[in-house]
């Protein structure tokens, strides 16, 4: 998340990327794709959301957590900061690894299977991708689109998923497969979307949140929002709210500052800052008064 003012030259980040390898500079290329494209890419924290909560095998175990359900503001804080110290760090000794290795002991409480694992890998690079195409103020290069996929390729690995396709070919069509078997509607799949709304309501402008719902929906996937039980939006509407989000992503063009409304949810869960020991569920420090989870499966991405 970019604190810094306004740059003079908007094309100053993308030159900066075109200078670097996407094969060995991945993830210095990936932080400053999200550094130009910060506004551009709020909705695929969204539409990534609803995509996880669709298939019924992973909200059978997300009900059970209760964390997207009734703390899912802090969930939705805890994950972007995780990402962000990765992004910003890397996987090396530091602040990067330490967030890996918090995720990694969230991850290895449930049995989610390896399949299910790739597929929200996909989906978040296919998202981004999507996202900065569809809002972004100026073209996607195919430094970043190369620099994206190895990114999340590597952090895949480092979750010990070894499977995430190569290229954005190899994920759309992984996608659709997965889709196809694993997306459909069921109850707990609504439960978790009526949630997740009634959240965003408090996050966009008030004009806003009384229509949250079909907004929300118009940036989705139409697969997806069939699975969460709700109707896709016609195409004019869809098409306002498209142009009406790329207007506000306009602004990524001359301010490379992190979005108010990130800053504001932040500060609303850790109004001191954070500690990365402290993100996420299943805390040491809760788990040493508790008795052993007879049921946890093995660890599946040991860092």
């Amino acid at each position: 998340m970019g604190t810094e003012s306004n740059d003079r030259d908007p094309y100053a980040l993308r030159d900066r990327i075109l200078a670097l390898d996407p094969a060995e500079n991945a993830r210095e290329i990936t932080h400053l794709f999200h550094r130009d494209f910060q506004r551009a890419l709020l909705p695929q924290i969204v539409t990534g959301f609803f995509a996880t909560i669709s298939p019924p095998r992973m909200t059978r175990i997300l009900i059970r957590t209760g964390e997207l359900e009734f703390r899912n503001r802090k969930r939705l804080v805890d994950q972007m900061l995780i990402h962000h110290e990765m992004l910003t760090h890397g996987f090396v000794p530091g602040r990067g690894r330490d967030a890996l290795r918090r995720m990694n002991e969230m991850h290895r409480k449930y049995a989610i299977t390896t399949e299910d694992f790739t597929a929200v890998s996909v989906e978040t690079t296919l998202g981004q991708l999507t996202a900065a195409r569809e809002y972004g103020w100026r073209e996607l290069t195919e430094h970043e689109v190369l620099g994206v996929v190895e990114f999340e390729r590597m952090q895949a690995l480092h979750m010990n998923i070894r499977d995430v396709p190569g290229t954005v070919e190899e994920m759309v069509a992984f996608r659709d497969d997965y889709f196809a078997r694993q997306v459909r509607f069921s109850p707990a799949n609504r439960r978790l979307a009526e949630s997740a709304l009634r959240l965003l309501a408090t996050l966009v402008p008030a004009h806003v949140a009384p229509r949250v719902e079909k907004v929300m929906m118009s940036l989705a996937d139409p697969r997806i929002v069939a699975a969460l039980g709700y109707d896709y939006p016609d195409a004019a509407y869809r098409e306002r709210v498209h142009r009406a989000t790329r207007e506000h992503a306009a602004r990524d063009a001359t301010d490379k500052r992190a979005p108010q409304v990130v800053l504001d949810l932040i500060a609303s869960v850790y109004p001191a800052g954070y500690e990365i020991d402290r993100l996420g569920t299943h805390l040491r420090s809760e788990e040493a008064h508790e008795p052993p989870d007879r049921d946890v499966p093995m660890p599946m991405c040991p860092v």
